[in-house]
């Protein structure tokens, strides 16, 4: 059914891109490292990092790295636009929106070009209901351009086909892409950089899905969060991520850009851009006037 393809797809648009953010309790997020992670082993560079991008004198990329995990929670928003490209569904995806980490709440557009998923999907969560606006749904949503899930809704029928979207847009904590690359083994500084204008310090780090079954510990990670890049790894079938991120002075994420391999969806890169860090996010909810409830066509 389209309405599936079309709606889920850009979820997982959504999903892929703002779990990039990072934005999260302070409970979820590592405290900064000192020193070398370890990945079964495997020491993490230890290049030391630029005074740009929030890097001292004598600090390492991992040490680097895991402070701008701590900044970014302590922000709790962020403005966010990026884009996935490639994969097996020959579809591209642009997103645009804002998000803010505690109380949980966001508005996203995300329009896909190519393939079966094509058109524009909006989704909003205002800390209780989830609403999506997918062209597609309105037929079975009495003619209304939104739907409207409760958590009831989401547990059975229709919904469960958008929960597990929506739990990961809902649930994400501290910038799980982000671990991935503290967790990495090839972690290192590759210097100055502008991106988008501003001053920033470009890292980057490669890691495949043997590097993650091995990894039991990682300096800087909590086991919760290591089990959480492990389930980023097996539930899309990746074999490897490359992840490049671009850190401003502030240690804030200008850009983050991860090029993955996957037995499900072959090969995509999804760039993410942020701004305006830690600015008041306002969430309107559409007028009761355009929700409707989805229900199935009889006959």
């Amino acid at each position: 059914m389209m309405f599936r393809k079309t709606g889920v797809a850009a979820l997982g648009a959504a999903a892929s891109l703002i779990a990039l953010a990072g934005c999260s309790t302070s409970a979820n997020t590592p405290a900064a490292s000192t020193g070398t992670s370890s990945a079964s082993g495997g020491a993490v560079s230890s290049t030391t990092a630029a005074s740009t991008g929030g890097g001292g004198t004598g600090e390492t990329s991992a040490s680097v790295l895991a402070g701008s995990l701590v900044k970014m929670a302590t922000e709790n928003s962020v403005t966010i636009t990026g884009s996935t490209t490639g994969g097996t569904a020959g579809t591209d995806s642009q997103l645009s929106g804002v998000y803010q980490g505690q109380p949980t709440e966001f508005s996203m557009n995300v329009v896909t070009t190519g393939g079966t998923a094509a058109g524009t999907t909006s989704v909003v969560y205002d800390g209780s209901n989830f609403y999506l606006k997918v062209p597609e749904l309105s037929a079975m949503a009495g003619g209304k351009p939104w739907v409207e899930f409760t958590s009831a809704s989401l547990s059975s029928g229709l919904g469960t086909s958008f929960a597990p979207m929506i739990d990961n847009l809902k649930n994400n904590t501290g910038g799980v892409q982000l671990q991935a690359l503290l967790a990495s083994g090839t972690l290192q500084n590759l210097g100055s950089d502008t991106v988008n204008g501003t001053q920033a310090t470009h890292y980057s780090g490669t890691i495949d899905d043997s590097q993650i079954e091995a990894i039991s510990s990682v300096n800087g990670l909590t086991p919760a969060q290591v089990q959480q890049v492990k389930q980023l790894f097996q539930a899309g079938g990746v074999t490897s991520e490359t992840i490049d991120l671009w850190i401003a002075p502030s240690g804030l994420p200008v850009q983050v850009k991860v090029a993955a391999k996957s037995t499900v969806l072959g090969t995509t890169t999804d760039t993410t851009d942020f701004s305006d860090w830690g600015a008041p996010v306002s969430i309107t909810v559409p007028p009761a006037s355009e929700v409707g409830t989805l229900s199935l066509p009889t006959g």
